[in-house]
């Protein structure tokens, strides 16, 4: 990929395939736009992370060549970078997770606050986040509907036996919370940020948070299909 940025006609002939929506595969710079696909984490250059490829265009002075620019960016960076795109309907979305056979999930990946980059606010607040408008605010589903969705469904589908139910002979992995104070922290402009609201976490069968502060036993085991 980055032998052929450095080619001026492979350059000419991807900007047109941008342009005249002849990609084959996504093409998330026509679908979203530059302003919507935003860098997070940029170990290549820390100062791109947070902000859009229009504003890290924008800044450099490019904006006339802005595929250019964000080719030379690609070539900077080595491609070694992580994007966050906002595109989706919250309509959709919201059809979607009220659905009878719809389950919640964060598509993130394990990373912590001390961590390099700026992640997706998701990776530190996606069930908070689940709950808060789709039980407390948008009130689109019961405690019982949204609790199932995030335990018992999808441990019943992953077919992951003994998990998802607080159950005589199952192993407990359990969540204690303030109903009313549960809440999600994480934004996209300061996405390491912990929920509140959540005072005990047994995992496995260990205590691994207390009274909301983490403790040092681990609990967690890889699961597999049964």
């Amino acid at each position: 990929m980055l032998e052929r940025l450095r080619k001026e006609k492979e350059r000419e002939k991807i900007k047109e395939d941008i342009i005249k929506h002849r990609v084959k595969e996504d093409n998330g710079i026509q679908e979203v736009g530059l302003d919507q696909i935003v860098l997070s984490d940029v170990s290549g250059n820390p100062a791109y992370e947070g902000k859009s490829l229009k504003d890290i265009i924008i800044e450099k002075g490019e904006i006339n060549r802005a595929y250019d620019c964000l080719m030379d960016i690609i070539l900077e960076l080595e491609g070694k970078c992580t994007q966050i795109k906002h595109f989706a309907s919250q309509d959709d979305v919201d059809t979607v997770i009220t659905h009878p056979l719809s389950m919640i999930m964060s598509d993130s990946w394990g990373t912590n606050i001390f961590a390099n980059g700026t992640p997706h606010p998701r990776t530190f607040g996606s069930f908070p986040r689940f709950i808060r408008q789709y039980v407390k605010e948008k009130k689109l589903l019961t405690w019982e509907e949204a609790i199932r969705k995030i335990t018992s469904m999808p441990a019943t589908v992953l077919r992951l036996k003994e998990r998802g139910l607080i159950k005589e002979g199952f192993k407990a992995d359990i969540t204690i919370f303030d109903p009313d104070k549960i809440i999600d922290m994480a934004t996209y402009q300061n996405p390491k940020q912990y929920p509140k609201g959540i005072s005990n976490v047994i995992v496995n069968g260990i205590l691994t948070m207390e009274d909301g502060e983490l403790l040092s036993q681990k609990g967690g085991v890889v699961l597999r299909k049964k």
